[in-house]
């Protein structure tokens, strides 16, 4: 599994966080959602029909969301 960052190239919060979750040998997928639509695209979904999350996520590197754990949200003050 692997947990998914939102944020800016820029949080020092963010950096400490996924440090931390290095150290735990923890694997992060870091995206900028300010690369959203150019360099950034998602197509995900879940409903009754469906045990997990299904799409794709595209940055950098493609992600399958139905292979990440957590999506912490935190708005930057």
């Amino acid at each position: 599994m692997t947990v998914l960052v939102l944020t800016r190239p820029d949080d020092s919060t963010a950096d400490l966080v996924i440090a931390e979750l290095n150290e735990r040998s923890v694997r992060v997928h870091r995206l900028d959602p300010g690369d959203f639509p150019e360099n950034l695209t998602v197509s995900a979904r879940i409903g009754p029909d469906l045990t997990s999350w299904q799409g794709v996520l595209r940055g950098q590197r493609g992600r399958d969301p139905r292979k990440l754990r957590r999506r912490p949200h935190r708005l930057p003050h």
